[in-house]
């Protein structure tokens, strides 16, 4: 079973008076990087959803590739405003099953 190596991690905020969660975290899968990033903030992308996402670097191309959005997984419930005291734990629910998924597709 292939595991995850955590590379970095950006601090996590969570500022209901500002209206922000978010937080960005890089892995190692197989000697490939991948990354999740989380921003719960005021503006909602149309179609693919840049602000939850997993991307994969490309050393070739030299930049991030979005690969996956929320979308795919099975969360709990919808995406909580950005104002909301439970946009903590949609970000922490949002990081477990993203990194299953990120295992179990491209491990």
């Amino acid at each position: 079973m292939p595991k995850i190596k955590p590379i970095d991690e950006t601090e996590f905020i969570h500022d209901t008076n500002k209206g922000i969660t978010k937080q960005t975290r890089t892995y190692n899968l197989n000697g490939e990087k991948f990354q999740i990033r989380y921003e719960n903030s005021n503006g909602s992308p149309l179609g693919f959803n840049y602000k939850m996402c997993l991307s994969q670097y490309s050393k070739s191309e030299g930049r991030w590739n979005n690969l996956e959005d929320i979308k795919v997984l099975n969360m709990s419930g919808p995406i909580p405003g950005y104002f909301s005291s439970s946009c903590k734990a949609h970000a922490l629910e949002f990081f477990q099953k993203m990194e299953e998924r990120m295992v179990k597709i491209y491990g």
